[in-house]
């Protein structure tokens, strides 16, 4: 180690001296053991280089000069950014007024911050809509299977007296016919059914038509068998003419008697004169014959008379001139 040493130090003054532009000094002038007597000695130097500051000066060879190189312009610094007041929010959340909000479901911030919506609608997707299973009717949100306003649809009230089940209006009695609730019991109209009309005259009784109380059906119409001429006493069972019914028996009116199908008046027909098919010529009077007369004369007590100048029958029947008197002119004389 020590040789090693040494060789180096010869080498570092021959090296230096050549950098001088001097000689080397042979044998003759300098012993080289004189010069190395002279370095310091290598155990006393630093076992990795030698000081620098001891270390003689040289000067490295002229190297070749390299090019410049282009200067690279400046990159414009990037400003500092930030970060939004309030928390740091997960995936889907929003900073709104300092805290983390959901925009598409928060309805104080719905869609954006602050975006309020109405009373009544819910925040869906970002935008205020009624909640699920309501409608947006009026201006509210409604649930049309059970709204008596909106029934089924917005545009659909229902009656009064009908409730609204599962959106179809439903009367609590009866039936729902052309926009009313109806008791199909016993509505005329409506008999048993929607539409369903009951003849003139006859009730709806428990869903049927029927005719009221004392009333029949003969023909499709009601009547009342105990005085309808044309059904008395039972349907088809028509009275003579003239002929009345009462109590559901035929029956001439007063002043009259049935003769045959029809009811006459036997105290001035002429065709039953004091009783039935008693024929008279004349006229009937009280129900007494009264034959026909001349012109000129009348029927008095069973025969004709001139009244003008019958003295039985002087002026008028049954007026007699007694004696010997004359009936002139319808007088009888002195």
């Amino acid at each position: 180690m020590k040789g090693c040493s040494r060789a180096w130090v010869i080498a570092l003054l021959l090296l230096q001296a050549c950098a001088e532009g001097g000689e080397v000094y042979g044998p003759s002038d300098a012993s080289l053991d004189d010069l190395v007597a002279d370095a310091p000695d290598a155990d006393d130097a630093s076992p990795d280089a030698p000081d620098a500051a001891d270390a003689p000066s040289l000067d490295a060879p002229d190297k070749p000069v390299t090019p410049d190189v282009p200067d690279v312009p400046d990159v414009p610094a990037v400003p500092d950014v930030e970060a939004p007041d309030g928390p740091a929010c997960p995936a889907g959340f929003s900073v709104c007024a300092g805290r983390c909000t959901a925009l598409a479901s928060d309805p104080a911030s719905c869609g954006r911050c602050g975006n309020a919506c109405p009373a009544g609608l819910a925040c869906v997707g970002g935008s205020c809509a009624c909640p699920a299973g309501l409608t947006a009717c009026g201006g509210a949100c409604v649930d049309t299977r059970v709204s008596p306003i909106y029934c089924g649809r917005c545009d659909n009230a229902c009656p009064t007296g009908a409730a609204c089940v599962m959106g179809a209006c439903t009367c609590s009695v009866g039936m729902l016919c052309a926009g009313a609730c109806v008791d199909t019991r016993s509505n005329r109209a409506n008999c048993g059914g929607c539409g369903l009309a009951c003849p003139a005259g006859e009730q709806c009784v428990s869903s049927a038509c029927a005719c009221g109380a004392g009333q029949t059906r003969c023909g499709g119409t009601c009547v009342s068998t105990a005085s309808d001429a044309a059904n008395c006493g039972a349907c088809g069972r028509a009275c003579a003419t003239g002929q009345t019914c009462t109590a559901g028996v035929c029956g001439c009116p007063a002043g009259s008697t049935t003769c045959g199908t029809a009811c006459v008046n036997t105290s001035s027909d002429p065709m039953n004169c004091g009783g039935c098919s008693r024929y008279c010529g004349g006229m009937c009077s009280g129900g007494t014959c009264i034959p026909s007369c001349p012109p000129g004369q009348t029927y008095c007590s069973g025969s004709c008379a001139n009244l003008a100048t019958s003295v039985y029958h002087c002026g008028r029947c049954g007026n007699t001139c007694g004696g010997s008197r004359l009936c002139v002119g319808g007088v009888c004389t002195p």
